[in-house]
């Protein structure tokens, strides 16, 4: 968990000018959670074969049926592993083409946690709509920040399902850079004490 936070808040500073390697550690990312949150349905047997040959939309599909994701939540990430095909098969990247896959998905964020503990209550919501628009967040910021908090609320979901007492979660908070005023997205952890 500690090294999920720290690769969320590092991404931004580490990678600021490099979109292929960004969307390729992204992308890494997502299919490593997305693999882990389908093997807790699947049966020993078939964990392989669903990780190894279920195409990437079809391992989202399966998570929306299972209410682990949102179809919103799917679309960023189609967006995401798109944009990734394009890095990965073609040499020379089409800024256009670029601009056409992340036009062609809404990025805009709606995350929902709601937990109870012994000790403590978690409950927020984090809707991106208004703040993207407010600040004209360019579409390639918006999917990265975007698929940077859904990768927390995978993990979330990941700890849920195992029956993990929940004692971190990592929530984003979005604000303006005081010295660039460009909109930026920092990570905190809800913990609780553990009774």
């Amino acid at each position: 968990m500690v090294k999920l936070v720290e690769f969320c808040n590092d991404f931004f500073k580490k990678y600021p000018d490099d979109p292929r390697y960004k969307i390729l550690i992204l992308q890494l990312y997502v299919e490593h959670y997305v693999n882990e949150l389908l093997c807790h349905f699947s049966q020993e047997v078939l964990h392989k074969t669903i990780r190894t040959y279920l195409v990437f939309p079809k391992k989202l599909d399966f998570l929306v049926k299972q209410a682990i994701i949102t179809e919103e939540h799917k679309s960023i990430l189609i967006c995401l592993n798109s944009i990734r095909d394009e890095f990965v098969h073609e040499l020379e990247i089409k800024p256009s083409r670029i601009n056409e896959l992340l036009n062609s998905h809404s990025l805009e964020i709606h995350l929902k946690y709601n937990i109870t503990t012994s000790n403590k209550h978690f409950n927020e919501e984090f809707n991106f709509k208004d703040i993207y628009k407010k600040y004209n967040t360019p579409k390639a910021t918006q999917l990265d920040i975007s698929v940077v908090c859904l990768l927390g609320y995978l993990d979330f979901q990941l700890n849920k399902l195992k029956g993990t007492e929940i004692s971190e979660i990592i929530y984003p908070e979005l604000k303006i850079d005081d010295v660039t005023k460009k909109l930026m997205v920092v990570f905190h952890f809800f913990e609780h004490q553990k009774v």
